[in-house]
């Protein structure tokens, strides 16, 4: 199998994901929560909205029958399908429509894309991984930049634009994992880039992942790397698991001082008993999801529920905002596509784990297991205080999508050794 096959004009379902999830999370200005709810149009909406548009005419353009082949499709097609539908009872229609349209433009990319693995093989998949490496490093250099030259930009978190630093920090964790499995397959896999290279980009992300003082995507990365790492060694090396606990116990004895002060990020008691008011938010989404259990409140609801009495936007917790927005309904479609994608990984592992020591850690399945392990662990703890799993749009859900489908094509880790 060929990990990085000739440049085609006919493989284009990679950058279409792309692009959709960078504009969706680039937010280049800050809007009262009244014209965002409003579904108020400006120049980067516009942008936005066309975008998605020239996209989807595109891909409908080519139209061909889409690979319905799996469970894990027809699970994101009837998620994304009932989301995009409960937009007609949403309370804030304008958004919701605009939003459910994007929604419907990124399922068709996906099955876009999962015919183009089809047909070309992984490397669609890892195309886009880089790609995904590429515009994150790029954002993280706009970030720089502004806290060198505008003094206005340097607060106490991380970000670029006018993105929210949790935000930033779901993006950076992801890319941190991606990076991590990359510079672990490099010297058996053929990957583009130099190992030297991961290595310093993964630097880059972490630094940038820290200074986001984002604690959820924080510790989802840290636990991630740490399954990756297990997977990887395998079994047999205790005594790597036991150097790393020392370590981490040693750290923690040095170092236990600046640390609680960074994870405090100077709190208040109230603010820390609340989890920074996510508690209350949880706490008003139960309620409404008690209101409403079957179908919810509609595509975006969860964006303007809260804002009244707490003043925060999302549910901050992705199950949470799946069953405030579409319900059982919606959120049954939306639990398949996690379930069987992890237990599409477990299978694999384990199937891995069959192989002859001398023919494990080699090739693009091993590559493409150590990492959707990776992500999926990564993206179901920060799901715990970050909603951006469950919008429905977004880098988040893009990943969830392409990682089911992109594991499933694992069938015999040894046949596709490099």
């Amino acid at each position: 199998m060929r990990l990085w096959p000739s440049r085609s004009s006919t493989v284009r379902g990679w950058w279409h994901l792309l692009a959709l999830a960078t504009v969706v999370d680039v937010e280049v200005r800050r809007r009262p929560n009244g014209q965002m709810l409003a579904g108020g149009l400006d120049w980067w909406i516009a942008i936005e909205l066309g975008l998605s548009l020239v996209i989807g005419l595109q891909i409908l353009s080519r139209l061909a029958p889409p690979r319905l082949d799996s469970p894990i499709a027809v699970c994101v097609v009837g998620y994304c399908a009932s989301t995009a539908i409960s937009a007609i009872y949403a309370p804030t229609p304008a958004l919701a429509f605009a939003r459910g349209g994007q929604i419907l433009v990124l399922l068709a990319g996906t099955l876009e894309l999962a015919r183009q693995v089809a047909d070309h093989g992984v490397a669609v998949v890892h195309r886009w991984l880089h790609g995904l490496i590429a515009v994150t490093t790029a954002l993280v250099a706009i970030g720089v930049t502004e806290r060198l030259v505008l003094p206005e930009r340097r607060s106490a978190r991380f970000s670029w634009l006018a993105t929210h630093s949790v935000l930033a920090g779901a993006l950076v964790a992801i890319c941190v994992v991606v990076t991590y499995g990359m510079w672990l397959a490099r010297p058996t896999c053929d990957l583009p880039w130099r190992r030297s290279t991961y290595l310093s980009l993964l630097v880059v992300h972490s630094s940038a992942l820290v200074l986001t003082r984002t604690r959820g995507s924080i510790a989802a990365a840290i636990a991630a790397i740490a399954v990756m790492s297990l997977w990887w060694v395998g079994a047999r090396r205790h005594d790597l698991v036991v150097l790393a606990v020392i370590a981490a116990v040693g750290l923690g004895l040095t170092a236990a001082g600046p640390i609680v002060g960074y994870l405090m990020r100077s709190a208040t008691a109230s603010e820390l008993s609340t989890l920074n008011n996510r508690t209350d938010v949880w706490r008003l989404a139960w309620q409404l999801i008690g209101e409403r259990p079957v179908m919810g409140h509609g595509l975006t609801a969860s964006r303007s529920a809260f804002i009244d009495d707490t003043g925060l936007g999302g549910a901050h917790n992705a199950y949470l905002n799946v069953l405030v927005d579409v319900g059982l309904v919606g959120f049954g479609w939306w639990a398949l596509v996690i379930a069987l994608t992890a237990t599409t990984v477990f299978a694999r592992v384990r199937m891995h784990a069959s192989l002859p020591p001398a023919a494990r850690n080699h090739g693009a399945g091993s590559f493409c297991l150590v990492t959707a392990t990776g992500l999926l662990t990564c993206q179901l703890i920060n799901a715990l205080s970050a909603e951006w799993l469950g919008v429905g749009v977004g880098t988040s859900a893009t990943v969830l999508f392409v990682t089911g489908l992109w594991v499933r094509t694992v069938t015999d880790p040894s046949a596709s050794r490099s």
